[in-house]
């Protein structure tokens, strides 16, 4: 959706414009389910399901920032974005703001201070965040089927896929939708209230 703190992020070089594709969201989700996953592996160092996880969740963010039109390069923006690009309240972003804090102690000062605790609430935070972007992407195929698995198609004429990519417009078209209104308005609500 057209969303004025994401474009003035793009005029000051904190995130770039670029049209949505669906099999990239799709991709970046995918990844992120697998990281999510491999955290839960109990042979590996709690260093490394750490990392698991917080890669899992930079994923998530990102492909909720590439539905809506962007990207970045720094993953602490990408989780700044997520109050813009999910609605997601200040309170919940935050751990993930959080745990990149950490991130920066493990990859570049070699400093591990990480309980078991954190690993679990940063694991459970982040499978929301990626059913979150899951609905985001599905709510698009369901309001925009002849787009839908369009990355996917491969061209009668050519062994290649040819994406659709998602525009401006296609967002307006999605908010001028009284259902997807009336969902995402359901999901500001949900997260206005655990704001509370």
């Amino acid at each position: 959706m057209a969303n004025q703190n994401l474009d003035n992020l793009v005029k000051i070089g904190q995130l770039e414009s670029d049209p949505f594709e669906e099999i990239e969201a799709m991709r970046i989700l995918n990844l992120a389910h697998n990281r999510l996953l491999d955290s839960e592996i109990t042979g590996l160092s709690i260093g490394g399901r750490f990392m698991c996880t917080y890669n899992a969740a930079y994923g998530a963010a990102l492909a909720a920032l590439r539905w809506h039109g962007f990207r970045c390069e720094n993953e602490l923006m990408a989780f700044h974005c997520l109050g813009d690009t999910l609605a997601w309240p200040e309170n919940k972003w935050r751990v993930f703001d959080s745990a990149h804090q950490k991130r920066n102690l493990v990859e570049y000062e070699g400093y591990l201070a990480i309980e078991e605790s954190t690993i679990e609430e940063l694991r459970d935070l982040t499978a929301t965040l990626i059913k979150d972007v899951e609905k985001l992407v599905k709510l698009h195929e369901k309001l925009f089927p002849h787009l839908s698995g369009a990355g996917e198609k491969m061209s009668k004429q050519k062994d290649t896929y040819s994406p659709v990519p998602h525009t401006r417009g296609d967002d307006e078209k999605l908010f001028a939708n009284p259902e997807f209104k009336k969902a995402w308005d359901e999901l500001e609500d949900q997260y206005a209230t655990l704001s509370k």
